[in-house]
């Protein structure tokens, strides 16, 4: 069912232009390196030493222009962790996703524009 949701917040100023070259490096200095590659097997690391930064930049400009989100984006890998206790039983899992890292880039470049307009009408 596709229905607007009323307006909670008005006014916020939330910039909707294109993302910069400093947003773009500021959200991937943020990421951590180390972790687990989602389901495209990107990793942090190839994004931060491979010369990726312009096209990824056109693609997440791309993206806010559209209003869209790739499919495989909806996608994630998801990886059962054991826990203390007996690894027989599935109670002593617990369960992390794994999504793709350039989704997360982008995902932060947005987050960092809207958070502290938001901060400032959220409760202590």
């Amino acid at each position: 069912m596709d229905e607007d949701l009323p307006k909670v917040l008005h006014d916020l100023n939330i910039d909707n232009g294109v993302f910069t070259l400093e947003e773009y490096q500021f959200a991937k200095r943020s990421l951590k390196e180390g972790r687990q590659a989602g389901p495209d097997n990107v990793t942090l690391e190839v994004l931060k030493r491979c010369h990726l930064d312009d096209s990824i930049l056109s693609f997440a400009n791309k993206l806010l222009g559209e209003n869209m989100k790739p499919d495989q984006w909806s996608k994630i890998d998801m990886i059962p962790l054991p826990r203390k206790g007996d690894l027989r039983l599935t109670q002593n899992y617990r369960g992390i996703s794994l999504s793709s890292v350039i989704s997360k880039l982008v995902s932060k470049l947005i987050l960092n524009r809207k958070q502290p307009k938001m901060d400032t009408h959220l409760p202590k």
